[in-house]
């Protein structure tokens, strides 16, 4: 029996959820996708960069694939492109781990009771100072990763 192709199998083990295309069996912890490669090596490849190269062609090198819907186990080629490290960076709407403001570049100065902004780029952090709100200095964040980061979808959408 001839081995299904891999674009088959791929497409046999993802179904439409809103825009996405997911990928319904082997979702790594990280949350990435995962699919075996064709025979002989039948090594686990992620699922997103298969689908970018079988739509796309080849990655680049250098280039990461972005998920532009940042849905991990999405494989739409439409939501994949290839970017820098820095400009996949970019594109998170996550903030830190220990954030206790719940806005990304925002954090409580407890001694002043007054919050503080910054915004990371190029591994660079920019200082913007301390404002009486969190609104202020979420939008002072926001309006410098605006300036500083090419691939800031999630600050674009918002605005």
């Amino acid at each position: 029996m001839k081995a299904m192709p891999l674009s088959e199998r791929l497409a046999a083990r993802t179904e439409r959820q809103g825009d996405c295309l997911i990928v319904t069996t082997s979702i790594l912890s990280n949350g990435y996708g995962s699919i075996r490669a064709d025979a002989p090596s039948r090594k686990s490849l992620k699922a997103h960069r298969v689908a970018y190269e079988l739509h796309y062609g080849e990655i680049p090198k250098g280039m990461v694939i972005d998920h532009i819907c940042r849905n991990r186990a999405c494989v739409e080629p439409t939501h994949l492109r290839a970017v820098t490290h820095k400009q996949n960076a970019e594109n998170q709407s996550r903030m830190n781990r220990n954030s206790k403001s719940g806005i990304r570049g925002v954090f409580l100065n407890e001694k002043s009771n007054r919050w503080g902004a910054q915004v990371k780029h190029d591994g660079v952090n920019h200082w913007l100072g301390y404002f009486d709100t969190s609104e202020e200095a979420d939008r002072a964040a926001t309006e410098l990763r605006l300036k500083l980061q090419t691939h800031n979808d999630a600050d674009r959408v918002a605005n």
